[in-house]
């Protein structure tokens, strides 16, 4: 019996890192977190034939012993996701942090009706989760061939699975399957497993070989992997626009994640009054405590003191430098509501960039400069010669309703130095928008027809798609009176405000035979026949109800 070679395991290491394109993205972080837990789910599921209860100690503690199996590596190291850096064991490999207490599971804890499929996002889930307990679902198991989806990634994940254990040189793909079945369900195994003509095929690229030492691959061996891959990749910096209610802050988080508190994202919403200074940083006064010394001259506790305090930007940038293994996100809402010339100043000319990195380079104000040497050093790129420059591992990532394009026009230079990506409206009734309703006394419509027979109206009036209401502009099935306050009086206030008395308007109500239409006001929305206005503007934009 003998073990697999370091260069097998580094070798199937490097292909379960094109797991993603983007092998820091958070998204993709996510993608491979949900194949670790379902492994793990499956081998409880083997060893006790019931769901996981992550409530019950005892199952919790197997349920990471068996993520273990999947990550961990020796010398108290793991592996968080095949690419990003390894990381030192502190006890759960970060099951606690990350799937219990801001994941699904959570969520399920807080609506223990519920079954949530896990992943929540995408139509491939792996398990089931209800009120804190893992649900095996053998029907969900085919799902594997969506996050496994090549025999070349089946190989190289058997392999790793298999890391530490025994096989024999004259039979490895038999030991490696025998090996595949002792930890997972047979479902599972058969899935996993890939047949032995596909695995004599892709052994020879990655290098399968075994010998009678155990393997010991090192912290910086792996991590070399994703410093080469992080090298490759270019960061994005693009503006996601479109009607209000498209999804454009949901593009952002599909690149991102949604897990809350991620260190590497840093987020800032734009407003009229936002400047340079609220974006960059400036020197603020601040109490500080007093020394013995001043404290027996002045007899004060505190005195006031004055330093540079970074905002969002300088934040993102530090962050960016100081881990220059990981893609750092800085997300711009609703940009175009700020007066963009003022808010980035001479930061302007960073944005163009050469395989991510800024092709001109700025000399930092004083202050600034000051600060980040504090922080960066001062032989660092990010302010050597006290000069800024974005890294390539910074993403700078903004939405923009086109409705509000007419607050702070953007010049020509400023847009072109910016991706630039239009989120269309869905009426797809296979989204979550496509289930959500508008209850209107009795009677019950579907949303995406509303907004598909509205939007129709509101180009013709306007001309535009800007006004335009996308499918997530309410985020639930709404009542009358959220219909009202929302919906309409955003059509009342944003699209017909000055257009009453227009051949083409179109708060209009059909009369009781049907036969004609009449104009109403958003006042009328409030009358004591309300619901047999909105019914009857329903019936005259063509909408039935269910």
């Amino acid at each position: 019996m003998a073990y697999l070679t370091k260069e097998t395991l580094i070798a199937a290491y490097k292909v379960l890192s094109t797991l993603s394109e983007n092998p820091s993205a958070q998204g993709a972080t996510q993608k491979v977190s949900a194949i670790r837990y379902a492994l793990a789910l499956d081998m409880f599921y083997k060893e006790y034939h019931r769901e996981c209860d992550t409530r019950d100690s005892q199952d919790k503690a197997s349920f990471i012993e068996k993520v273990g199996i999947v990550v961990a590596l020796e010398n108290s190291f793991y592996t968080t996701n095949f690419y990003v850096p390894v990381t030192e064991h502190q006890g759960d490999f970060a099951v606690g942090s990350n799937f219990y207490s801001v994941g699904a599971v959570k969520n399920s804890l807080i609506n223990p009706a519920i079954r949530i499929n896990y992943p929540q996002r995408g139509s491939s889930p792996l398990f089931e989760i209800q009120d804190g307990k893992l649900i095996w679902k053998k029907e969900f198991l085919t799902n594997f061939n969506f996050y496994v989806p090549s025999d070349e990634v089946k190989c190289a994940l058997v392999i790793w699975l298999c890391r530490a254990r025994k096989v024999r040189l004259e039979d490895i793909y038999g030991t490696l399957k025998s090996q595949i079945e002792n930890l997972f369900t047979s479902e599972l195994a058969d899935i996993l497993m890939p047949s032995k003509e596909a695995f004599e095929t892709t052994s020879k690229q990655l290098n399968v070989a075994a010998d009678f030492i155990p393997a010991d691959i090192s912290k910086d061996e792996l991590e070399s992997i994703f410093r080469q891959k992080q090298n490759k990749s270019i960061s994005r910096q693009i503006i996601y626009f479109g009607a209000p209610g498209t999804g454009k802050s949901h593009k952002v988080r599909e690149i991102i994640g949604e897990e809350t508190n991620q260190p590497n994202v840093f987020r800032t919403t734009f407003h009229p009054d936002t400047d340079y200074a609220s974006f960059v940083g400036c020197y603020k006064p601040s109490m500080r405590p007093t020394t013995s010394a001043e404290k027996t001259l002045t007899g004060k506790d505190e005195e006031i003191a004055y330093s540079f305090v970074p905002q969002v930007f300088t934040d993102a940038y530090v962050y960016a430098y100081k881990h220059p293994a990981e893609t750092t996100y800085l997300v711009l809402e609703e940009i175009n509501r700020g007066n963009c010339a003022q808010i980035f100043g001479d930061l302007f000319q960073l944005l163009d960039r050469k395989e991510g990195v800024s092709e001109y380079k700025i000399k930092a104000d004083n202050d600034l400069a000051k600060y980040l040497v504090a922080q960066l050093g001062e032989a660092s790129e990010g302010i050597k010669d006290g000069k800024l420059c974005l890294p390539a591992n910074l993403s700078i990532l903004a939405t923009m309703n086109t409705s509000d394009q007419s607050l702070f026009p953007m010049d020509s230079a400023f847009k072109r130095r910016w991706e630039w990506e239009y989120v269309p409206i869905n009426y797809s009734a296979d989204i979550l928008s496509g289930s959500f309703d508008i209850t209107i006394g009795e009677k019950v419509y579907s949303w995406v027809e509303f907004i598909q027979s509205v939007n129709k109206h509101i180009f013709d009036l306007t001309q535009s798609e800007d006004k335009q209401m996308g499918n997530f502009f309410i985020k639930h099935s709404v009542d009358e009176s959220e219909f009202k306050s929302k919906v309409m009086f955003y059509l009342w206030y944003e699209v017909l405000r000055d257009e009453t008395g227009n051949n083409k308007y179109f708060f209009r109500q059909n009369t009781p035979d049907g036969k004609d239409s009449t104009p109403f006001t958003f006042k009328d929305l409030y009358e004591k026949d309300a619901q047999e206005t909105i019914q009857q503007f329903m019936a005259y934009l063509g909408v039935a109800p269910k």
